[in-house]
């Protein structure tokens, strides 16, 4: 997970977001929220439900957003007034799960 935000500067640590009391959206019940919640309990959150929002949409009303790097490289294609800001905050593994049909 990393920053992505809109023509804020100089934003380089998650440390500057929270000190700055800037308003930062993030996906509802995901390992972002999780994150945040652990690791810094007064950050100004905006908790947006849904795992894949268009990213315009999903910074909408925010100051940054820490979203998904899969999802980051789809608005880069997207959005160009948009940034990547610092280093990723945190890595998390991921997995799907599939129902299997044994008939």
């Amino acid at each position: 997970s990393f920053f992505v935000n809109e023509q804020i500067s100089p934003i380089r640590t998650l440390d500057d977001v929270v000190a700055r009391g800037l308003v930062i959206c993030t996906h509802l019940g995901s390992t972002t929220h999780e994150y945040m919640n652990t690791n810094c309990p007064n950050a100004n959150l905006v908790l947006k439900p849904g795992s894949r929002p268009n990213i315009g949409e999903f910074i909408d009303g925010c100051d940054l957003a820490l979203t998904y790097n899969n999802l980051w490289e789809v608005a880069e294609t997207q959005n160009c007034s948009l940034e990547k800001v610092g280093d990723v905050v945190s890595y998390t593994r991921a997995g799907f799960r599939t129902k299997v049909d044994d008939g």
